[in-house]
């Protein structure tokens, strides 16, 4: 049996082509315009969050699709 996956992972250009994210926080932002049509401000936690999540979530692409020395000598030595 197949292990369930998220539903943008199952279109596979966006997977391949390392769109996922990009697809996961506009989700997100759309949190963010909902706090701004119902409540005229965005919550405190978007503000501080958003931002940390994005640079985190292009962190772990570059970090996925370019295999830095510096990674995988890393998890070489977590894995040793």
């Amino acid at each position: 049996m197949l292990a369930p996956r998220p539903p943008f992972r199952r279109i596979d250009y966006i997977f391949n082509n390392s769109l996922f994210y990009v697809f996961v926080d506009s989700v997100i932002l759309l949190g963010v315009v909902r706090d701004l049509l119902v409540n005229r401000r965005i919550h405190k936690v978007y503000l501080v969050a958003l931002p940390l999540i994005i640079a985190f979530h292009i962190a772990i692409v570059y970090v996925w699709r370019a295999d830095p020395a510096w990674w995988l000598s890393i998890t070489r030595a977590i894995l040793a």
